[in-house]
């Protein structure tokens, strides 16, 4: 995949170094909407939920004697609303005033007065539900912590520093950071005019059961957690 993609790209380039208008002053910029599990967490072809597999991706941007090769390789949070801010940055245009991503061209152009922010907001809203294993949720990342809330009311938060792999679910054993994060969570979910999940944060109850699965497969809470007394099947 990884070849292809090279391979490609390359493709792209020497189709636009052809034309002159593109060939001396050409901004490109290579990213992904999401990832995928690819085996880890017992999952394939899955990426909905908040797990660094799922919700890390690649940002390059590429821009001769505008960008610096080097850049900044000092781990700042930049999520993709960042990305229309930072190409607008860039290109020297104003940013609109509803825009609610953070340019980024002055970390791209190697300022080291800039400073990115200390938390990003991520999500998943319309989960497909060919199964109960699919949930909506809201969460943060940080430069060491990863919290998400479910809209089953479950609770994820990994510590990135010692658990990079994110294998042990912090949520019930570390209330104080959970709930620190928590609240940073609904601080970001009121910025950027959250409609309702924050509702079900502070005010949400748990389901009545039993649930009900109809789905072909179901992975037991592999990836997200189960709801509230599940039946796996219905039975005629």
């Amino acid at each position: 995949m990884v070849e292809n993609l090279d391979w490609n790209v390359g493709r792209l380039h020497e189709t636009l170094d052809s034309l002159p208008e593109f060939r001396s002053n050409r901004l490109t910029v290579y990213f992904s909407d999401h990832g995928d599990y690819m085996g880890t967490h017992g999952a394939i072809n899955r990426k909905e939920n908040p797990h660094e597999n799922s919700v890390r991706i690649p940002a390059v941007f590429h821009w001769p004697e505008q960008i610096p090769a080097q850049g900044r390789r000092d781990g700042l949070l930049f999520s993709l609303v960042d990305l229309f801010p930072t190409t607008l940055g860039l290109l020297g245009l104003d940013i609109p005033a509803h825009c609610q991503g953070r340019d980024f061209s002055g970390a791209l152009r190697g300022q080291q007065d800039f400073s990115g922010p200390d938390s990003v907001l991520i999500e998943m809203s319309g989960n497909p539900r060919w199964n109960l294993d699919f949930l909506d949720w809201r969460g943060l990342v940080t430069s060491r912590w990863k919290y998400a809330f479910y809209e089953t009311g479950h609770e994820r938060l990994f510590d990135l520093k010692n658990d990079p792999y994110e294998m042990t679910n912090l949520a019930e054993t570390d209330v104080q950071t959970c709930a620190e994060m928590r609240t940073k969570l609904l601080q970001l979910l009121s910025e950027s005019r959250e409609p309702y999940f924050d509702v079900l944060i502070e005010h949400g109850v748990p389901v009545e059961g039993p649930a009900l699965d109809v789905g072909e497969t179901y992975t037991k809470g592999k990836l997200a957690p189960v709801w509230p007394d599940l039946v796996r099947r219905h039975q005629p």
